[in-house]
């Protein structure tokens, strides 16, 4: 007999040492082997493999005894950022070795874990960071129906089937935080998941989304524009405007219509039961209610950060009869030595989380050759559109043809037929020289544009002043090259807009004009930036001192600096003249002037035109010529001492020369 196990077998093996069971102590233990081994765990693996009855009886004793009965430490709650829920309605299932396996790898994913709903059975160990909350049925309806219903009933919800709730829990799962509003405080975000499916690094993905964000889930990568919310694991930001969405009344008709319903409707995904008839389907899901809520500004969502977002593992084509692929069905729980869990598929690569949806429901599920198929990897469901993996492992012409030999009833996978995203890395390694080569000739090619733009102008040896010149401009080398990418760009960003205006959403008008306007006015601001560049230069200093063959001093040229002065201490004026004293300059080419508008003041009382004699000095003026006078005598050396030399420019009315002069009653010039 040929039996599909959640874990087929219990095997704590490592790649490179003596495996280690875990203690029945201490069932959450930190697991190591050797001290050759990297301090990971194979813990384990669901794979393909013949049993017997006999071989089924050890492999649940062992089971059991690595998940034996555990005292919860609760203290440690509320020092993970996230709180996952899960919803389950049916002590049987808990009492499955699945679920068990599902407490293993929660253990581990960094997030505290509510099992929400029956009570869990007093002969399953609940690890520290998962507690159990119960709630019966008509506490849940009596919520909602506080929230949504004016406190009258929802008949369609209360009158739902004993057997059916287990499957109708999931459209509660968008509304965990108003059920479990007391049990989520404290957390920074909230979540939901299912428990037919194995945790990895919860919290290393979560450090990869947007901080500004506040829904996250694994399919948002997909920028499908309908597929937002995932109903086994999607989680939101706790607060207020994400826990009350749904009473918006923009949604809360469309919760209290969900609600009345006696069947599963998808409404924590987007939909797609929903209505079979018409096209409310995805009107009518909460993936709707966020892409609706981030278009109008009320919350946002933004893409996952990092490489492509996460992946995660399906058993859904593997167990439905839908894919024949031998890349079908593995998954693998490793724990580290600090007890942290992941996800990993064959190819190496990290999973968020490992969903096995259909292979709960079929334990005797069989397909031809299967003890064959060994331990392949999960990229079935990436390749079938559930969600693109960074890169497509495939499988090489010999490992096929040796599979196809030794399974006849199999078809060999052509790798030829399957997307391959990782470009000219994966190519190399599974022997595709066209992209190898490509890879190299990108690599290459940015190389020397690299080269090319560190020469874009001339080093500071190459620069060429002339006789007494301190400054020179050069014109950049890549002027040619940066016109013509220019020129492409105008072209490729006029296509761009035609492209996006002829294809735009003919049933939102008004949101595709706006996002055309958008990107055409984005177009039009890069060119005029390019355009604005269209000759670039650059201007090269060099000072006096520093020119080569030196330049003689008596030749330099006479620089003055002026600084004004009117009401202000004349203290003030201290540090600019001192910095200019010592300025590394010959001091008989330098001339310091202050122009002190405030040095004097007319006389009151006095009208007609104004004369000299009708002015006087000001206290500020006497206080400016002393700042002055002493700021130089404490510079003076050995011998030295200050002159002075006053002269006054009368005004134009009193000039013979008529030569005109700003100042109406003449100006004093005091040079010291």
């Amino acid at each position: 007999m040929i039996r599909l196990f959640m874990v087929a077998s219990y095997a704590l093996t490592t790649t490179c040492c003596t495996s280690v069971m875990a203690s029945p102590e201490d069932p959450w233990a930190n697991q190591a082997g050797s001290e050759d081994c990297d301090g990971v765990v194979h813990l384990l693996s669901w794979r393909w493999r013949r049993t017997n009855s006999s071989d089924e009886v050890a492999q649940l004793a062992a089971l059991s005894q690595s998940t034996s009965v555990i005292k919860p430490n609760k203290t440690d709650r509320y020092k993970a950022p996230l709180v996952l829920i899960s919803w389950v309605f049916g002590s049987d299932y808990m009492k499955q070795p699945s679920f068990s396996q599902f407490l293993r790898s929660a253990a581990g994913c960094g997030a505290d874990v509510i099992i929400a709903g029956d009570a869990v059975p007093k002969d399953v160990p609940l690890p520290a960071n998962v507690v159990n909350y119960e709630i019966s049925w008509d506490e849940i309806a009596r919520a909602l129906e506080q929230h949504f219903n004016d406190r009258k009933p929802l008949r369609g919800f209360r009158n739902v089937s004993l057997g059916a709730r287990g499957a109708r829990t999931a459209e509660l799962r968008p509304l965990s935080g108003l059920l479990l509003a007391d049990q989520i405080r404290g957390y920074e975000w909230w979540g939901w998941i299912d428990v037919d499916m194995w945790l990895g690094d919860v919290t290393k993905f979560l450090r990869l989304q947007d901080a500004d964000s506040d829904f996250w889930s694994p399919v948002l990568y997909l920028h499908d524009g309908r597929k937002i919310s995932l109903g086994p694991f999607s989680a939101v930001r706790n607060v207020p405007r994400m826990n009350n969405l749904l009473k918006q009344p923009a949604y809360r008709s469309m919760t209290k219509t969900m609600l009345e319903q006696q069947v599963l409707v998808n409404f924590d995904e987007w939909g797609e039961n929903y209505d079979p008839t018409t096209r409310r389907r995805f009107n009518q899901s909460f993936s709707y209610v966020l892409k609706h809520a981030n278009e109008s500004g009320s919350i946002r969502i933004s893409d996952w950060l990092g490489d492509k977002g996460a992946q995660f593992g399906w058993d859904g084509h593997c167990c439905s009869g839908e894919d024949r692929n031998p890349d079908c069905g593995f998954c693998r729980l490793d724990i580290s030595k600090n007890g942290r869990s992941r996800i990993l598929a064959k190819d190496g690569a990290e999973l968020l989380f490992c969903h096995m949806q259909y292979g709960k429901q079929f334990p005797d599920f069989q397909r031809s050759c299967a003890a064959n198929l060994g331990e392949p990897s999960l990229t079935y469901a990436f390749r079938a559109g559930v969600y693109p993996t960074r890169a497509w492992p495939g499988v090489s012409a010999a490992n096929a043809a040796a599979l196809a030999r030794s399974c006849p009833g199999l078809a060999a996978m052509d790798l030829r037929s399957q997307p391959v995203l990782a470009g000219g890395i994966h190519a190399a390694l599974t022997g595709d020289v066209f992209f190898a080569l490509l890879f190299i000739i990108v690599v290459v090619g940015v190389s020397k544009l690299a080269a090319m733009i560190s020469k874009d102008f001339p080093k500071e040896a190459d620069r060429k002043f002339g006789y007494g010149e301190t400054a020179v401009i050069y014109s950049s080398r890549l002027n040619l090259l940066h016109k013509m990418l220019t020129v492409a760009m105008t072209v490729a960003g006029l296509g761009y807009c035609a492209y996006i205006w002829t294809r735009r959403r003919h049933d939102q008008p008004i949101l595709a004009l706006f996002v055309c306007l958008a990107e055409t006015f984005c177009i039009y601001v890069s060119i005029v930036t390019r355009i604005q560049m269209w000759h670039r230069q650059h201007r090269f200093v060099c000072r006096l001192d520093a020119l080569k063959p030196e330049f003689p001093r008596e030749d330099w040229p006479k620089v003055e600096l002026l600084w004004t002065h009117y009401l202000e201490p004349p203290a003030l004026s201290r540090d600019p003249l001192e910095c200019a004293l010592r300025m590394d300059y010959p001091p008989e080419k330098l001339v310091l002037t202050i122009g002190d508008d405030g040095y004097h003041v007319r006389k009151q009382g006095l009208i007609g035109p104004p004369s000299p004699n009708q002015y006087e000095v000001t206290e500020l003026g006497l206080q400016m010529e002393q700042m002055i006078r002493g700021t130089l005598q404490d510079r003076l050396q050995a011998g030295e001492e200050v002159t002075e030399t006053r002269m006054v420019v009368q005004a134009k009315e009193h000039r013979s020369d008529g030569r005109p002069e700003g100042a109406p009653g003449g100006l004093t010039i005091i040079e010291f």
